[in-house]
């Protein structure tokens, strides 16, 4: 994954297995880890398709995350949606309905 700013390559990110990555910036590498953890449960964090903010939008416009817990069971997937500059993004849950939220409120939390 790239974030590109002007045109210019400002920073890269390679996914790795284990829920590991590396962020390559400035000439350096950092190792990273893609699990999020709650203050109740812990949770692996896999992004599915690439995480997408631009300059020109406060929101997330793009991008997937599934959750899964220490099963490997998926708990639920956020959609930020199709590129498109607006607050909603959809959590879906297996085998429930799909709950639509504001990032503003996400962000709050």
């Amino acid at each position: 994954m790239e974030y590109v700013v002007n045109g210019i390559t400002e920073a890269t990110f390679e996914f790795n297995t284990g829920g590991q990555g590396t962020l390559n910036k400035n000439g350096g590498k950092t190792n990273k880890s893609l699990k999020s953890k709650s203050s109740k449960e812990n949770y692996t964090k896999v992004i599915v398709s690439p995480i997408v903010k631009v300059k020109t939008c406060k929101y997330i416009v793009q991008g997937i995350i599934e959750y899964y817990d220490d099963n490997n069971k998926l708990v639920a997937t956020i959609d930020f949606g199709d590129g498109t500059c607006d607050e909603w993004a959809v959590k879906s849950f297996p085998n429930k309905a799909d709950y639509t939220f504001s990032q503003d409120d996400w962000f709050k939390k």
